[in-house]
């Protein structure tokens, strides 16, 4: 009898233990972020006195984009922080998606550049983590600047790309206090 009432114990133990493990399993798993992240863009591409640069092509992650920048400016709207509202732009794309799983533990950098055909060729980076918001935002504004030699916009050359000194702004819709 000694031994039975030990072993219905343990079991009781057992299935206790492995019941709030698979709680707390659940738990963790709903809260964490998706490893799936969606991004979308939106530029201000402008000509040193800041009129908006009609025609040039957005690479995101070393993708050319098919759609060029505008010649107008439209503004963001009452959806975003207040902020962020009015701040014009004349390319959107997106929402682009990046699966952090094939990203290196650290997180990725996703690279942003413009190019178009006689202007410098400005570079943007945006940091992604595993741990950040499944929905991001991000605004920048690139100024281009005109060259001397002609840039090709299918291909920029990495010697005419240079880095933009302000980061980009990141935000999160679902996640209004995550700043990036």
């Amino acid at each position: 009898m000694h031994n039975t009432g030990r072993l219905l114990l343990c079991a009781t133990l057992l299935v206790s233990v492995a019941w709030l493990s698979g709680c707390a399993g659940e738990d963790d798993y709903r809260h964490r972020p998706s490893p799936t992240k969606l991004l979308e863009i939106y530029l201000n591409v402008a000509t040193p006195e800041g009129e908006p640069l009609e025609g040039a092509t957005v690479w995101v992650d070393g993708s050319a984009q098919s759609h060029r920048t505008g010649d107008s400016y439209q503004r963001l709207d009452s959806s975003f922080p207040p902020d962020w509202r009015g701040w014009e732009y004349n390319w959107a794309g997106g929402p682009f998606r990046f699966d952090t799983r094939d990203f290196p533990r650290h997180g990725a950098n996703i690279e942003i550049l413009v190019s178009k055909t006689g202007w410098q060729t400005p570079r943007t980076t945006i940091p992604f983590g595993h741990d950040a918001p499944d929905d991001l935002f991000m605004r920048q504004t690139f100024v281009m600047e005109r060259q001397v030699g002609a840039a090709s916009v299918d291909s920029p050359d990495t010697e005419d790309v240079h880095d933009i000194t302000e980061p980009p702004e990141i935000i999160s819709i679902s996640d209004p206090g995550w700043r990036g």
